[in-house]
């Protein structure tokens, strides 16, 4: 813990620092919290800490969230796109696995990937991930219908160091996010940086996404979501996590961008711990 900034005791008053934003030293995922320094030198904590809460103040993007002729949503099969037009489908989902647009080291190169520097980080994302992704979302921006992205991750051993916990077992369909340390916090968000700022461009040039969904039923986080053996509070705890993080990397792009908790009927089944 280290102060950032120093303001002489007032009744009241505001404290404005640098957000740093894009560079190794960014506070965009820190938290803060209010400490009186003492006689002898020493910092005592007089709040509790808490995260950036607008980080849509910094946005490049600031448009109009788009709207909708109808309420009418599937997750479209784009060679069935027809059809959902004819249906009146105006909102369509897809499924969005982070492991695909990461790169082995032979693929870190401009011929299979996008390079990508993020607060002083380079990064390669793939470019067949994107072309894939690609191909059902220009249909979709065709047939003017809002596209929410549902983003899961897969065990996958090049994906270990962004796996909540790094364990893989057998019967798990998908990972939560690790925010483990700083390392897997930044990989994610320059992940989340990236494809926010490819498919959230005014333009639309690469098909556009204007909802995120983080995991898929997160209360049934043995099979889906699963950080390892913890209790219902420690996973929420670790699931907010990456939450936020996810969240302040779209919002910081698009201003206007939303984002939701996917939720089943498991509210009384009993999940891996029991507790």
């Amino acid at each position: 813990m280290e102060p950032i900034d120093t303001v002489r005791q007032k009744s009241a008053g505001i404290l404005r620092v640098d957000l740093k934003q894009n560079t190794k030293d960014s506070r965009l995922n820190k938290k803060f919290a209010v400490a009186v320094k003492k006689q002898n030198g020493a910092y005592e904590l007089v709040s509790s800490f808490s995260y950036i809460t607008n980080p849509e103040e910094v946005a490049s993007y600031r448009y109009k969230f788009p709207t909708a002729v109808s309420k009418k949503g599937l997750q479209v099969n784009t060679e069935m796109i027809s059809d959902a037009e004819d249906l009146g489908v105006r909102h369509s989902a897809v499924n969005i696995v982070l492991n695909d647009f990461l790169t082995e080291e032979w693929q870190q190169n401009s011929r299979y990937a996008y390079k990508f520097t993020f607060e002083g980080t380079t990064y390669w994302f793939s470019k067949a991930a994107c072309a894939a992704l690609e191909e059902k979302l220009l249909p979709m921006k065709k047939s003017n219908m809002i596209v929410t992205a549902i983003l899961l991750m897969r065990g996958e051993s090049k994906s270990l160091d962004m796996i909540a916990g790094g364990a893989l077992r057998d019967g798990v369909y998908y990972y939560g996010l690790s925010t483990a340390n700083e390392r897997s916090v930044r990989k994610l968000s320059a992940l989340m940086t990236f494809l926010a700022k490819r498919y959230a461009r005014s333009g639309a040039r690469y098909g556009r996404i204007s909802n995120w969904v983080l995991g898929n039923e997160v209360e049934n986080y043995g099979q889906y979501n699963y950080m390892g053996e913890l209790s219902l509070a420690k996973y929420a705890k670790l699931y907010a996590r990456s939450f936020r993080v996810v969240y302040n990397s779209i919002k910081s792009v698009y201003s206007n961008a939303r984002m939701y908790i996917s939720l089943s009927n498991c509210w009384t089944i009993k999940q891996p711990s029991g507790r």
